[in-house]
């Protein structure tokens, strides 16, 4: 958040934080963009950068809860015409098992024939590197019962692995309230029941109108310290609601 000019925004793509300082009364963030090492020097910063937070971790913030629940490989691709194959039994989520394949299938996008296939693995045994394309291609077929002679063709545009936790960050600020944590930085949860992205809209509208009011002088900085008080509580009971649906759905 920079206060120094009100009338313009600047957002950064494809950009990578790589260094954070900090004093009182101001912060230097450095960043990578295009090979290039820019700073951005302001009052306040909002860390939104995900579970494995860079800056959560540069401020040595711990995150307290359930260790790695399980480990998944998505698959994210397109299948022309799946969707109207799926139809007589239509569903955003698809949970699949059988002797050859255990996955959950993801309608990202039906009506634009955009999946993903959620794939348990373990590491260490198993890492990105043991699944070909080809493999992935193999096992999402018979997730879908399909042989690869079928009319629907598998595109697969990426895939990645993620680490399922049910934690919460020690504290949601440093210790000169001017770093704080918001949405998966500050809690991670399970996704049965859709919390993440929930509660993390509710950080943000939570913290910003205080910063405004702040930086506006029409409240004192001891309004930011309400922000944890409000919010952590909340992310306790997601933390619950989550671990609990997940629980169900292993049964």
């Amino acid at each position: 958040v920079n206060n120094s000019n009100k009338d313009i925004s600047t957002i950064c793509y494809e950009s990578e934080v790589m260094n954070i300082s900090n004093t009182v009364n101001e912060t230097i963030l450095s960043y990578k963009n295009n090979d290039n090492i820019n700073q951005i020097k302001c009052k306040y910063v909002i860390a939104c950068d995900g579970s494995n937070s860079f800056i959560r971790n540069s401020l040595n913030i711990k995150m307290i809860g359930n260790k790695a629940l399980q480990t998944l490989l998505n698959v994210y691709f397109t299948c022309k015409g799946l969707n109207s194959h799926l139809n007589p039994r239509p569903a955003m989520l698809y949970f699949v098992f059988n002797e050859t394949m255990v996955a959950v299938f993801v309608g990202h996008d039906p009506m634009k024939d955009e999946w993903v296939c959620q794939i348990p693995i373990f590491p260490p045994f198993q890492s990105l590197q043991d699944y070909s394309n080809e493999k992935l291609l193999s096992m999402i077929r018979a997730g879908l019962g399909i042989t690869p002679n079928h009319n629907l063709h598998i595109n697969i545009l990426s895939t990645n692995i993620w680490t399922m936790y049910a934690q919460i960050a020690e504290k949601y600020s440093n210790k000169d309230i001017n770093i704080f944590l918001a949405g998966d930085s500050a809690h991670r949860f399970p996704p049965a029941g859709g919390f993440g992205m929930n509660s993390g809209i509710q950080d943000s509208y939570n913290l910003t109108w205080k910063l405004a009011n702040v930086l506006n002088n029409k409240s004192g900085k001891s309004l930011l310290l309400s922000y944890e008080q409000e919010r952590r509580g909340i992310a306790e009971t997601y933390t619950r609601l989550s671990l609990a649906n997940y629980n169900k759905s292993t049964k």
